[in-house]
């Protein structure tokens, strides 16, 4: 497997909230900064990384909790490992609106996994 097939790889497990499959893809040697190639078209309303990916799957009004708890766990685990938030906050902002650290978890279902990446976000700039 390539590396460039490795960090997709990583992609689609985040997407799937395949816990295992993406501590199996970052012990492999997935690079948690890969951004996706989605072409000019799509602009920041892609998920292209990997916290865009969880804040895009965690909008999904369809999850259950316990959907949402996994996705709040995997969104820990990235941002342990270092996962980039810049492209994740503005990706929010443009999808979703400006972050408002105000808003309760009861308001959006994305919230909870929004509040770990700003918060993280903050601490890092």
């Amino acid at each position: 497997m390539t590396d460039h097939e490795l960090n997709e790889e990583l992609l689609d497990a985040v997407a799937d909230a395949d816990l295992l499959k993406i501590q199996q893809c970052l012990q492999a040697g997935a690079d948690i900064h890969h951004v996706r190639s989605m072409g000019q078209d799509h602009g920041s309303l892609q998920p292209v990384t990997v916290l865009s990916m969880v804040l895009f799957r965690v909008s999904d009004n369809m999850l259950e909790e316990p959907d949402l708890q996994k996705f709040k766990e995997i969104t820990a685990m990235l941002l342990a490992h270092g996962a980039d938030t810049v492209y994740a906050m503005a990706f929010a902002q443009e999808r979703y609106g400006r972050y408002d650290d105000s808003l309760h978890d009861e308001a959006y279902v994305m919230m909870p996994v929004w509040h770990l990446i700003a918060q993280a976000h903050a601490r890092r700039a």
